[in-house]
């Protein structure tokens, strides 16, 4: 399968527009948006835009897609989210409708895909066991092997040998 992966959107639509017509000269089989698609100036604009590509796309949760229900759902924020933040997915909770943030709220949390080139892998948001744990360059490797432990595909297969994680810097491509 061909597949483009497009992280962090964060409901900038000119953006998104952009890649989008770059994407459509790659023709690929299926979209991977791997989470963060709100919040951010355009929520709505942005969730319509993706869910009109309809099954060309596959969306995965990132912890922004998480915090945007809960605000929606009015339940508090994350221990430790500052008031701006937390301001910030209230308001773009208040921009959606009931069944977008039902489209945000049933989204996985993993993906996994067998990828022309690559075999199995994993795209998650975050780590594999985490949409808010950062993963970087500088990480020690022994940390990025616990946070990369137990790692299997969504039919319990051990045969994962990369995972595409983002909230990285820079997006990090984990293999094996």
């Amino acid at each position: 399968m061909k597949m483009v992966a497009l992280y962090d959107i964060h409901g900038n639509l000119s953006a998104l527009e952009a890649v989008l017509k770059e994407v459509e000269q790659e023709h690929p089989d299926l979209i991977l948006v791997g989470g963060d698609i709100v919040p951010g100036p355009m929520p709505r604009a942005v969730l319509e835009r993706l869910l009109a590509l309809g099954d060309t796309i596959h969306a995965i949760r990132g912890n922004c897609e998480r915090e945007v229900v809960a605000a929606f759902d009015g339940l508090p924020s994350s221990p430790g989210m500052s008031e701006e933040v937390s301001a910030r997915m209230r308001w773009t909770a208040k921009q959606l409708e009931g069944s977008q943030r039902d489209v945000l709220a049933h989204l996985p949390e993993q993906a996994t895909f067998s990828v022309d080139g690559l075999g199995e892998v994993l795209f998650c948001h975050g780590s594999p066991r985490s949409d808010e744990e950062m993963i970087t360059a500088a990480m020690p490797e022994e940390r990025l092997r616990e946070m990369l432990a137990g790692v299997t595909s969504g039919s319990g297969s051990s045969s994962v040998g990369t995972r595409i994680c983002s909230s990285t810097a820079p997006l990090m491509a984990c293999a094996s």
